[in-house]
């Protein structure tokens, strides 16, 4: 009996295929998790201490949310839209309804909540112009800065896990990542800094979120009340997936997208591609380790990322088959 594929080697087939490190980014998706570990500690320990002593939390550095008050935080960033997937927009207004009946908003809440057409997945934020601006100069600056980047990348999927209550009073979804482009890209703007002419350096996030609320003012129990119950809707996974194909890049008032978007297509330009024969000889080999990788959830889910790719950019009927074989593992 031929020995199985040990993990390890699963990965160095994957990195073959895409020339991209798929161990790295397992590594990096790790570290997301850990941060909302982290992250709902701090919000269990937040609002059950308020829950229990008294005394309303405030949070007014929401109060501007999603609205044009003055004075502004104006901003680029660079991110993904999820809102053309109607399953999103499904448990988007799931969550809403929960915050909602949770908080008693309106009628006894503070709450801004983000527009469902715009939910979206941040790359990284925070870039402002020297000058205080962030408009459609600004958005070309950072196009400039970022495009042969982002054209690099390949197609990708963001799986939208569940909600969370954050201790700074904002309401994300989870998201997480398999493949090693969108890491990539974080890295980049970790490396490059402030690359942005006249700009300041982004501010890359430690979890991959979309916001759909920020609570402004509420009662502390309800508030306690919402963090379970998002906690219990996140224990059955929403397991939403989102294939992104390009990323956009705009300007920001007060967390609100405002103009127009710059798009730049994902257009998987890696430093090499196998040629037809290997990438078909790969394809084979991870078809034929099913049972190794199937084990796993976390390789599992890279491989399918990988197959996705494949299946979607296949150059000979070989390989289109393959790839759709690992997909229907």
């Amino acid at each position: 009996m031929a020995k199985a594929a040990s993990p390890v080697q699963i990965r160095r087939w994957l990195g073959e295929l895409s020339g991209s490190d798929y161990a790295g980014a397992a590594d990096d998706l790790a570290d997301v998790r850990s941060e909302y570990r982290r992250l709902d500690r701090a919000a269990q320990s937040a609002f059950s201490a308020v829950s229990a002593g008294g005394g309303g939390p405030r949070f007014p550095q929401n109060a501007p949310a999603f609205t044009s008050r003055e004075p502004a935080g104006r901003s680029a960033f660079i991110y993904f839209d999820i809102s053309s997937s109607g399953e999103v927009l499904d448990y988007v207004v799931r969550v809403r309804n929960e915050v909602a009946r949770s908080l008693g908003a309106p009628q006894s809440a503070d709450v801004r909540f983000s527009g469902p057409g715009v939910q979206h997945v941040t790359a990284f934020s925070g870039l402002v112009g020297t000058d205080g601006r962030a408009g459609r100069s600004l958005v070309r600056r950072v196009k400039e800065a970022y495009q042969a980047e982002i054209r690099r990348m390949r197609a990708f999927g963001i799986l939208i896990l569940g909600p969370h209550l954050l201790a700074t009073g904002g309401v994300v979804l989870e998201g997480a990542v398999y493949s090693p482009s969108f890491y990539g890209l974080r890295g980049f703007a970790l490396r490059a800094g402030a690359c942005v002419k006249d700009a300041t350096a982004p501010r890359v996030p430690g979890i991959i979120h979309s916001t759909v609320a920020y609570v402004v003012d509420g009662d502390p129990r309800k508030l306690d009340l919402l963090r379970k119950r998002l906690g219990k809707m996140r224990a059955e996974p929403a397991g939403i997936l989102v294939r992104i194909r390009e990323a956009r890049i705009s300007a920001t008032l007060n967390s609100r997208l405002v103009g127009k978007a710059a798009r730049v297509p994902l257009a998987g330009l890696p430093p090499s591609r196998p040629t037809d024969a290997k990438a078909q000889r790969l394809l084979s080999r991870l078809l034929g380790a099913a049972r190794a990788w199937r084990r796993s959830p976390l390789l599992k889910s890279q491989v399918r990322e990988e197959a996705f790719y494949w299946a979607e950019a296949a150059t000979t009927a070989g390989i289109e088959r393959l790839a759709c074989g690992i997909l229907g593992v």
